[in-house]
């Protein structure tokens, strides 16, 4: 193919591309200008032009608020760390007692107290429940030690003070 066919191929393009564009834009100025029904559409171009930017605004708020969040968040632990403080004896008592109303069934049975971030856990408790029980207070924050003073028994037994509440999620007939 010559250099000039190539010329002429381009000026033959750039005239389509030019008529459709220009063909384009009459159309979409006889569907808004139109004077039966432009009126509406016009309107209607207006509303969803104005919802995008709703739309857009409320999900830019919600995108700073979870980054602000974020940052608060990454800023406390940073802190946390920083400090050299230890955390009350009370603290870390409530903090063990709220994780094990999540992992034992008869939490009323334990008792808890703590010294200088060593937890004293005593009171009855289900053999079966027992290593998970001591994994979540060794994970608890301001924990620096566990002392074991539980009392195990196996769910057959049938111990007073562990009768009542099943673990979640698990219908358990003893028998």
């Amino acid at each position: 193919m010559g250099r000039g066919r190539a010329i002429v191929m381009k000026k033959q393009v750039t005239a389509i591309s030019s008529f459709m564009a220009g063909f384009g834009m009459g159309t979409l100025a006889m569907f808004i200008l139109d004077p039966v029904r432009g009126s509406a559409r016009r309107a209607y171009v207006r509303e969803q032009l104005l919802h995008m930017r709703r739309v857009a605004r409320r999900r830019s708020v919600a995108q700073f608020h979870h980054l602000r969040h974020r940052l608060e968040g990454l800023l406390a632990e940073t802190r946390s760390s920083i400090r050299q403080n230890q955390v009350s004896d009370e603290k870390i008592v409530a903090r063990v007692a709220s994780k094990i109303g999540r992992v034992v069934a008869n939490s009323h049975s334990l008792g808890i107290t703590a010294d200088d971030g060593v937890v004293f856990l005593s009171g009855l408790i289900f053999e079966d429940e027992m290593s998970r029980l001591l994994a979540a207070v060794q994970k608890v924050k301001g924990v620096s030690a566990v002392e074991n003073q539980l009392e195990a028994h196996r769910r057959d037994e049938r111990v007073p003070g562990l009768q009542g509440k099943t673990p979640r999620g698990r219908n358990l007939k003893v028998a």
